[in-house]
């Protein structure tokens, strides 16, 4: 008995733009992902400095 061929067939490759697609779509939520990052960052660092007094100078 033959194995039947239609099982061991290669998947038709994706055309670039699949790929131009994915690989976009990956840099836009990494590059989100960075930017609410630093901006978290830069919340937490501006509270922990808010309720702190600043010295006052006298010219």
């Amino acid at each position: 008995m033959l194995p039947d061929v239609s099982h061991y067939e290669m998947k038709p490759p994706r055309s670039a733009w699949w790929w131009v697609i994915v690989t976009g779509g990956s840099v836009l939520l990494l590059a989100a992902a960075a930017v609410a990052v630093i901006l978290w960052a830069n919340s937490a660092d501006a509270r922990a400095h808010a309720y702190q007094p600043q010295p006052v100078r006298l010219a």
